[in-house]
């Protein structure tokens, strides 16, 4: 086993020399005004060597402009491609955009994946509108890429065509258009994506419900209520955190029931989301969870229950049957003294004097 202490300065020495030889590939494409040296270069290298190229292009990318840049979108290695995209996302202008678009309307699938990802770390509004404009295309993978880079934005331009493609006939399609409408949360999506529940498979609910959580609509709480009672474990936890998101007096009973879940895992997050939404409507079936009857099982969510129970019935309400506020402008009855008339007093009780006693002698 090599000793460490001699494989650390022979580590460092392949990083400098590494970076080095980087930085000679770097402004060979410079002088060249031609990707060709990284695209030579970069499939063969070591793991430093690779590391120091993707770097240098990252950090002086503007150097070169998405004219050179453009040219390694082409290239049969893909960790290429995947070089000069992410070099292109971080130029971030209309013509590094106008570059990858270019690359993915080709629509060669093999080769557009790199610029359809890098077009999704971009953060500019002309690049998701450019993403927006792919949906549209016939390859699925491409339609799936493209839908999973756009949750990386909050566009809502984007929930119009996203909201078709809810019945589109790829599977995995449909589940991203969920996991991304939950991402952008615009309102706008929870009624079309409850109805298409309905309608097909379209992908596992705990996604659905997860995503309707995230958009925050609480015309959707019924729907959700409805997965928290009848779906399978998965399901149920998810429709739990879900109601805690959307904080609405309308899933309380549910959730009250929830907490007598056979599931811990549902139990718990029942709990958590009555603790967002704090209604005082929770303190019987909370309490019920506390007695020797109906004892939660669980110590760490016994302790959750009693926390909330402490912010929701703290001692000061559990004394009053009243609200405070009702007590507050509740006028006090006055106090009458007490009279002190002779009527009333107790009579004096009579005081016993005992004679002294003498001795028969005497």
């Amino acid at each position: 086993m090599p000793d460490s202490a001699d494989t650390a300065p022979r580590v460092t020495s392949q990083i400098v020399e590494a970076k080095l030889q980087a930085n000679r590939i770097f402004e060979e494409v410079v002088r060249d005004q031609s990707f060709q040296p990284v695209s030579q270069h970069l499939p063969g290298a070591n793991r430093f060597l690779r590391s120091a190229i993707v770097e240098a292009l990252l950090s002086d990318a503007g150097k070169l402009g998405p004219a050179i840049l453009s040219q390694g979108l082409k290239h049969n290695d893909e960790f290429v491609r995947q070089t000069a995209a992410n070099a292109l996302a971080s130029i971030d202008s209309q013509d590094a955009i106008d570059a990858l678009s270019a690359e993915v309307t080709i629509g060669n699938v093999h080769y557009c994946a790199s610029s359809i990802r890098a077009l999704g770390k971009m953060r500019s509004k002309e690049a998701s509108s450019a993403l927006i404009s792919q949906l549209a295309l016939s390859n699925v993978h491409i339609r799936l890429v493209t839908v999973e880079a756009l949750a990386h934005y909050k566009n809502p331009d984007a929930t119009r065509p996203l909201i078709k493609l809810l019945r589109d006939r790829d599977y995995n399609v449909r589940k991203a258009v969920i996991v991304t409408l939950g991402k952008i949360g615009d309102p706008r999506a929870a009624a079309p994506i409850m109805t298409s529940v309905s309608h097909n498979d379209i992908c596992p609910i705990d996604a659905v419900v997860e995503s309707l959580g995230n958009i925050g609509n609480v015309s959707a709480v019924g729907f959700v209520c409805s997965v928290l009672s009848t779906r399978g474990e998965v399901a149920r936890s998810a429709a739990a955190e879900a109601l805690g998101k959307l904080r609405h007096d309308g899933s309380v009973q549910s959730l009250c029931k929830a907490i007598r879940d056979p599931s811990s895992n549902v139990r718990r997050k029942a709990v958590e989301a009555l603790s967002r939404i704090q209604s005082r409507d929770s303190i019987p079936a909370l309490k019920a969870r506390l007695t020797l009857l109906g004892r939660e099982p669980n110590s760490e969510i016994r302790s959750e229950i009693t926390k909330l129970l402490a912010v929701l019935d703290p001692p000061a309400l559990r004394t009053s049957k009243l609200p405070r506020a009702v007590e507050r402008d509740t006028p006090k009855p006055e106090s009458r003294p007490r009279p002190h008339n002779a009527a009333t007093k107790p009579e004096a009780r009579p005081r016993i004097i005992e004679e002294p006693k003498h001795d028969m002698d005497d």
